[in-house]
């Protein structure tokens, strides 16, 4: 994997202001590192999973699939790019927290490409999908506050330029802006079209396995609530109980199948890269469906059916 070096001399400073602020006040990476996790893919899984097995299907949907779709668009852009992070090109950055943690910030396969910022990206489309939705200005201004935080923290890290989570940012809004926008148009079937279309590039030169594993998620999450609208169409909750079963349920079955295929898929000991990249999409396609299409069979068994009308 090769990398690109191009930056502006104010990203740079402005970096090393950050860091020099974090060496003074060393409590601000705890900030920035907590800022960061929930930009993790957990955080909008998590936001997404609660509405779509509990309080609204539809929203939860939508969530789903708009960060899918920001998501792959960003490791195409990624690997058209190639940025290199600016602690590997500047020696006066530090890494204080790598992209992928417990691996080596150094190993650019591992560690991927820096424009632009996927945390950028995923947070800020849910923050304007939420700002439409919000029902008061607080909770706007919470989540304005929010992304900005996170935003920040990924360039105090020195794991992005700024100019990467702005790009993320614009990514992010104008994804979730067309997302919305088909969905309330012409509906949920052209939003998951658009989306594919949309991924269907990235088979010509992406060679980052986040592409990959994303794109199973899609196709899992795409078949799966296909399967669940056709064969169960459960209705939203919002008994605290109920959701909270859903949840937990669901996500150890995504996460057992996930592991227990990547332990298998390690045992096969695969070297090709091509054969590793379709084994990511089955792998995250596999444990997406399950869990979004096959579990919710289950519902009947649990009470937890009450068909949609």
């Amino acid at each position: 994997m090769v990398a690109n070096v191009f930056q502006f001399e104010w990203e740079v400073g402005l970096i090393e202001w950050l860091q020099q602020l974090i060496s003074l006040f060393p409590f601000l990476k705890n900030v920035f590192i907590a800022m960061t996790f929930l930009g993790e893919p957990f955080f909008p899984v998590l936001v997404g999973g609660l509405y779509y097995f509990g309080f609204d299907k539809d929203k939860g949907r939508q969530i789903f699939l708009m960060c899918l779709f920001s998501q792959m668009f960003t490791n195409q852009l990624k690997n058209i790019v190639r940025r290199q992070r600016p602690y590997i090109a500047n020696e006066s950055i530090e890494c204080l927290r790598p992209a992928v943690y417990n691996e080596d910030p150094y190993d650019l396969h591992k560690q991927g490409y820096s424009f632009p910022s996927g945390h950028a990206t995923l947070i800020s489309s849910m923050a304007c999908f939420f700002h439409k939705d919000a029902q008061n200005r607080i909770a706007t201004i919470i989540w304005i506050m929010f992304t900005i935080l996170l935003c920040i923290s990924r360039f105090a890290l020195g794991v992005h330029y700024p100019s990467d989570v702005l790009g993320g940012v614009l990514i992010g809004v104008t994804s979730s802006i067309l997302l919305m926008y088909v969905f309330e148009k012409y509906g949920e079937y052209k939003a998951f079209l658009l989306t594919l279309l949309v991924a269907l590039p990235g088979f010509f030169f992406v060679t980052t396995k986040e592409f990959y594993s994303v794109f199973g998620l899609f196709i899992g999450f795409a078949c799966g609530d296909t399967f669940e609208k056709k064969y169960v169409n459960f209705c939203s909750s919002d008994n605290f109980w109920e959701v909270t079963i859903r949840m937990a349920v669901g996500g150890l079955l995504f996460l057992g199948v996930n592991y227990l295929l990547k332990y298998l898929f390690g045992i096969i000991g695969i070297t090709n890269d091509y054969i590793k990249w379709f084994l990511y999409i089955v792998r995250y396609g596999t444990a997406t469906f399950l869990t979004v299409g096959i579990y919710s069979l289950c519902f009947r068994y649990l009470n937890l059916n009450k068909k949609e009308a």
